[in-house]
């Protein structure tokens, strides 16, 4: 999981966003086991940057116990693969990291659509 001082979590707290991982000290990322990520996962209302999964079926089989987490029944899971092509490469990690201003308006869009109704998502995308 990224880290509370993380750019991944600056973004989210940017968006309006109540990260579960915030009180995570440094930057970079910390690897979890299952018991952390239930006890703090199984209740959010959203599931962003989730990694290489591009479906919600594929998310569901390979991590069927976390079939039951909120945001996977209520079909809130959203990775920053719209821009994938097809040898693999991802514009997120080219162009996004000079427009952070289009991968912000993209996490506004998830978290508060009222706040910005006309955004289409750009870098992100919802799992189908």
């Amino acid at each position: 999981m990224a880290r509370g001082e993380s750019f991944a979590a600056r973004f989210l707290a940017d968006a309006g966003a109540d990260y579960i991982w915030k009180d995570l000290p440094g930057t970079g990322s910390m690897p979890m086991d299952i018991e952390m990520v239930y006890e703090r996962g199984a209740a959010a209302d959203f599931w962003v940057n989730t990694g290489n999964w591009a479906t919600l079926a594929q998310a569901v089989r390979s991590a069927p116990r976390m079939a039951t987490f909120k945001a996977i029944k209520e079909k809130r899971l959203y990775n920053r693969n719209r821009r994938v092509n097809d040898s693999g490469a991802n514009d997120y990690w080219e162009s996004g990291m000079v427009q952070p201003d289009v991968i912000l308006a993209d996490l506004i869009r998830i978290f508060h659509p009222e706040l910005l109704p006309n955004h289409e998502l750009y870098y992100y995308q919802r799992l189908p």
